[in-house]
């Protein structure tokens, strides 16, 4: 049984689909995993990051790397609220095991283009962040283990043309997983190959993009600016005269994009007028509904909206002179509020694991645009203590663990001392 000890016959779980103990731990998987326990709506599917979700039970009954992957996250899933440390003790089991059948696996003949491997790795960055326990002094290759997944990921992506990512299950993985190949060129600052054309259109020459992939195709191009911004800020005492070449040439990219940002929120108005109305969720513990399933995907495309706005302007406020016009409602501070409104929502304990997918990316732009000098940190303390007290709950343990890695990762301190996010009157993350 899922909440006892385990047989001790069991072995492997997917030499054992159609056993009781499979049942429970997937039934167990499914309630600690999901919104309310409730299964998706496929009609939302792709609006937000639950594509992997749809195929969790099939993977589960595979063999080899990915049905080892899937009893890993289940067992640990699961383990969350059982506490039973031989849950742990098969999880990290099968997740070492799977590690190693995929390094057989990556040296062979893939009748599937990869697919299946792309699932698996997938599932090791998830692992990987939440559940494999932060060492007080990460070496680098330990710190780095999750963003080593996502390269792999995007190492078999690029294996194929980018039209087979047109139609099945090829384009619902790719569709899920672009948001997190971007977050590997934001966390560079190297343009990502999403950004040429191929990428940008063959992947939807049969099912059309949603507003999520729409603000993706923008998000896609802030690497891009961040390698510019850089190169800027080296020539800017070298070679004054070029440097201010390419100043100009920044500002007007970005100013582009920024129109953009204006166009899909022209055609997305109703949803940004939602989004704009959410209001902070102070305590978790007070028994009100999770957001519904359709109210979770648009506020995860508009984390992706609001965050996409901080970098750009981040980057305008940076690089415009002081007798530059700037674009209207350039305020990097109130695209970093909305967000953190947002995750105060999105990190409701009753959305379950599943928000794990939600929140990542748009945690790590606000904890980046925090560590801003030029941000108006001044007018985010109301926010920084809701993030807080949000990430002090004991439901959001596994996502403050992710935070403390990325802290390491991006090479700053999670409590963030020096910009008082950690409010005295709110407990810090332990």
């Amino acid at each position: 049984m899922v909440d006892g000890d385990p047989a001790s016959d069991i072995a492997l779980p997917w030499q054992l689909t159609r056993s009781a103990y499979v049942v429970n731990m997937l039934d167990g998987f499914w309630r600690a995993y999901l919104p309310d326990g409730k299964r998706l709506d496929p009609r939302l599917g792709h609006h937000s990051t639950w594509g992997m979700v749809k195929s969790m039970e099939l993977f589960l009954s595979q063999g080899g790397v990915v049905g080892k992957a899937v009893a890993a996250l289940c067992l640990a899933t699961v383990d969350l609220t059982n506490n039973n440390q031989w849950m742990r003790q098969d999880s990290l089991r099968y997740y070492s095991e799977a590690l190693r059948d995929m390094t057989i696996a990556l040296s062979q003949p893939r009748r599937d283009c990869g697919m299946g491997l792309v699932s698996a790795i997938r599932i090791f960055s998830i692992y990987e962040s939440y559940f494999v326990a932060v060492n007080p002094e990460p070496s680098s290759k330990q710190s780095l283990g999750w963003m080593t997944h996502i390269t792999g990921e995007i190492s078999l992506f690029r294996t194929n043309d980018p039209s087979y990512y047109a139609t099945g299950a090829a384009h619902r993985l790719f569709v899920d997983d672009r948001l997190y190949m971007i977050s590997v060129a934001l966390h560079e600052r190297k343009p990502s190959f999403l950004r040429d054309e191929a990428w940008k259109t063959l992947p939807w020459s049969v099912v059309p993009k949603t507003p999520r992939d729409l603000i993706l195709d923008i998000l896609v191009e802030v690497p891009t600016a961040f390698e510019a911004a850089d190169t800027y800020q080296t020539m800017a005492s070298r070679e004054p005269i070029t440097a201010e070449v390419r100043r100009r040439e920044l500002v007007q990219f970005c100013l582009g994009l920024h129109l953009q940002l204006a166009r899909w929120h022209a055609d997305h108005l109703a949803v940004v007028q939602w989004a704009s109305q959410v209001t902070p969720l102070w305590d978790m513990d007070t028994p009100t509904p999770a957001p519904s399933q359709p109210h979770i995907a648009m506020l995860h495309v508009m984390t992706l909206y609001w965050g996409t706005s901080s970098l750009i302007h981040s980057i305008l406020r940076a690089t415009l002179k002081d007798d530059e016009p700037r674009p209207c409602n350039m305020s990097p501070e109130a695209s970093c509020s909305k967000i953190i409104v947002a995750l105060s929502n999105l990190l409701h304990p009753n959305i379950g694991l599943f928000r794990i997918h939600l929140v990542t990316i748009p945690l790590s732009i606000v904890m980046l645009q925090l560590q801003d000098p030029s941000l108006q940190l001044n007018a985010l303390c109301h926010e920084r203590r809701l993030l807080a007290r949000c990430l002090a709950h004991p439901g959001c343990s596994s996502i403050s663990k992710f935070l403390s890695k990325l802290a390491h990762l991006l090479h700053f301190n999670v409590r963030l001392q020096t910009t008082d996010l950690w409010a005295s009157e709110v407990p810090p993350i332990s």
